[in-house]
């Protein structure tokens, strides 16, 4: 009897083909035997909800987000790959496979029948997944009726699939991140190489560029609220950093933001990720914030303030060609955000792309009294046409530390009668316009020879042979000056 109803079953569903768009229903069986208005209703309102696990998978003892997560599972409605194909989702379309086999990812397969799926469960008592799904649910079923077991089972499976769910997504999402990032980082989408990184959030140092990163919640982030320098790497040495460092930390008092580490400690830190860098020419870049918490305005609610530093390799020396700059139509920055060196460069950026807009290198800021302040990241210096070196003051602008070195370095050149004397004060636009010569100074650029100021030629139109002359003397005391601004790193 058995095996003639199984050959007219057969026989009856040959011609069925299966739709795979189409959601799989069970339908409750009538114990009676008879149909009815409400059975039949039932039939056609019916969403392939499995009743017979309502009442276990709703147990108390169970936490509520398991709970959750099983219903959602056991009504086919997780956002599994074959139901994110059959919501028409581009993303995902046409690839429905497990990330673990190569077998279509739905609920049912990836909580029951992967392999992965398998180990847990072997864990858990079940020894094997050879038998079906239909099987292991019915096991689930009759263990309903030992209250002893019960208690434990319960939890158990419930645990047990939440964790393969997020198994799960740590593959699908983490894995996926990592990959786009290196595709990222391989696709030269930078043009300069990161070679390390410190963040005092993690407490160490990478060399993984795709790790380099920050907290979207810190308030340099998203508020601006953060200071840094930097420290040009020559040879196998720091530049300058003791002089940087002071300027970072008086900008960070000014900033109102406590120091995470000690001076010393901040230092120590810094030569080890050049250290850990390998880069042996480049520019070591850091920042002290005040730190990850929340997206107030106020950072009372920063717990701890953050240090970060990037190691960047730049294997190319400036080039001392002459430039054309403009006097920049974007408003100065107040004094007193002026002189610390913060991280709010929107200003500056603007008067950079504004002097290339306008066929130059950069923009020149005048003051609140129309004298000459700064470039968008640079001093400015001028060869008056007694030959004397000129420079604005340091009291409406950030005090360089290359353009100090400079000014020390340009005493030799007031003792071999190329200058006639070095001073500091206010520069008019004429005046500097008139000047025999005029340059630009920062740690990036060393000196660079402006030939041309807006309409104006400055001097012959050429290179000065002071700013030449200044530039391979501060090239110079990089390479080979004395300990006080050379710190040599222990590779």
């Amino acid at each position: 009897m058995a095996s003639t109803e199984l050959l007219a079953l057969h026989e009856l569903l040959s011609d069925v083909t299966p739709n795979l768009l189409n959601e799989d229903k069970r339908i409750p069986s009538l114990g009676s035997g008879q149909l009815s208005t409400r059975h039949f209703y039932s039939l056609l309102t019916f969403r392939g909800v499995l009743t017979t696990f309502e009442p276990w998978v709703w147990d108390s003892l169970i936490p509520l987000k398991h709970r959750i997560f099983l219903w959602l599972a056991f009504r086919g409605r997780l956002n599994t790959r074959d139901n994110m194909v059959k919501k028409g989702w581009s993303v995902v379309a046409p690839f429905a496979h497990c990330d673990a086999c190569p077998a279509v990812e739905s609920a049912d397969h990836l909580l029951l029948r992967c392999a992965s799926a398998s180990v847990l469960w072997g864990k858990l008592v079940l020894d094997t997944l050879a038998c079906s799904a239909p099987d292991i649910l019915a096991f689930v079923e009759q263990a309903q009726h030992q209250l002893s077991f019960k208690r434990k089972w319960n939890v158990a499976f419930a645990a047990c699939a939440l964790t393969l769910w997020h198994a799960r997504n740590d593959r699908v999402f983490n894995s996926k991140i990592a990959e786009r990032l290196d595709a990222f980082q391989a696709s030269g989408a930078r043009s300069q190489n990161y070679l390390a990184m410190y963040s005092s959030i993690f407490g160490g140092i990478t060399t993984d560029p795709s790790a380099m990163v920050i907290p979207i919640d810190d308030h340099m982030v998203h508020r601006g609220h953060g200071v840094f320098d930097t420290a040009a790497i020559m040879d196998g040495h720091l530049y300058e950093l003791e002089q940087h460092i002071d300027r970072f930390l008086n900008s960070a008092q000014m900033a109102k933001i406590p120091l995470p580490f000690d001076r010393s400690t901040i230092r120590s830190v810094l030569i080890q990720t050049v250290c850990a860098s390998k880069c042996s020419q480049g520019s070591l870049r850091y920042w002290l914030s005040a730190g990850p918490g929340d997206f107030q305005l106020s950072s009372s609610g920063c717990r701890n303030p953050a240090l970060y530093a990037v190691v960047i390799e730049s294997p190319s020396l400036p080039e001392p060609s002459g430039c054309k700059v403009i006097t920049s139509s974007i408003p100065v920055k107040s004094p007193q955000f002026a002189v610390m060196k913060n991280v709010n460069y929107l200003p500056n950026a603007l008067t950079k792309l504004e002097g290339e807009e306008n066929g130059g290198f950069t923009g020149i800021w005048l003051d609140d009294e129309g004298f000459v302040a700064e470039g968008s990241n640079m001093n400015v210096g001028f060869v008056t046409l007694n030959k004397e070196l000129l420079m604005p003051r340091f009291d409406k602008i950030l005090s360089g530390c290359t353009a100090k070195r400079v000014l020390a370095l340009a005493e030799q050149l007031v003792e071999n009668g190329m200058l006639s004397g070095i001073s500091s004060r206010n520069v008019s636009v004429q005046e500097g316009k008139e000047a025999d010569e005029m340059m630009l100074i920062g740690s990036g650029i060393l000196v660079k020879p402006v030939v041309q100021w807006d309409d104006q030629m400055i001097g012959s139109g050429d290179e000065g042979p002071i700013a030449q002359t200044l530039f391979h003397l501060i090239l110079e005391d990089m390479r080979s000056g004395p300990p006080s601004v050379r710190i040599p790193v222990p590779y």
